[in-house]
């Protein structure tokens, strides 16, 4: 008769995937709540039944391990598993303990940083296939700002006499910076952003791959 009750008892966590990242995506922005959703859905794919009976801390560091990804995303996965496991125990109370508590979490991979030499660095510009993609190229290893940040720049943001570029927070304002491009990057970016309007994005007007 108990072990009636406990098959009874058992739940499908599939069933539950939706409802738990409803609830999550109220709490984060929508990429986080998607990376979380796909990583949940992986291990708990639509159209199967994983009850909660055969979820173990073995069956998970198994499925953990399975999971085609370096070792940083491996963390994230085991975070997002993590948090659904949690709902199914603190909310749904599917589990006494959550199981990915006995689920070891892999270390964080650092990968060592390379400066590239200047020589290489202009190899690396002249490599690119049109005048475009070098100032793009010549932008991003000159001033060390990110591609995003890039993309969004407006003539206006560009000090042409003193050198500089003024690249907005892509978070807060308070992250906002002023850079000051590397001077063998510069005559390449000054010739490219003279042809541009004031309230022009330096990438729309030669395709460096504005909206």
């Amino acid at each position: 008769m108990v072990e009636i009750r406990r098959r009874l008892a058992d739940v499908d966590l599939v069933a539950l995937v939706e409802v738990w990242s409803a609830a999550h995506g109220r709490r984060v922005n929508s990429d986080s709540a998607a990376h979380a959703l796909a990583h949940v859905r992986h291990v708990f794919p639509t159209g199967t039944t994983i009850l909660a009976s055969s979820v173990s801390p073995a069956w998970l560091t198994q499925e953990l391990a399975k999971y085609p990804a370096k070792r940083n995303t491996i963390r994230k996965v085991h975070s997002s598993l993590s948090g659904f496991l949690s709902y199914c125990t603190e909310v749904r109370g599917v589990f006494p303990v959550n199981p990915m508590q006995r689920v070891a979490r892999p270390a964080v991979e650092v990968s060592p940083i390379r400066f590239y030499e200047i020589e290489e660095v202009e190899r690396i510009v002249a490599a690119q296939p049109t005048e475009e993609r070098r100032v793009l190229f010549a932008l991003l290893y000159g001033t060390g700002i990110e591609v995003s940040t890039a993309l969004r720049l407006m003539r206006s943001d560009v000090a042409i006499h003193r050198a500089e570029i003024r690249a907005s927070g892509t978070k807060a304002h308070s992250r906002d910076r002023v850079c000051r491009v590397a001077d063998w990057a510069w005559p390449r970016i000054e010739k490219h952003l003279r042809t541009c309007l004031p309230n022009a994005l330096c990438s729309q007007l030669h395709g460096l791959g504005g909206r």
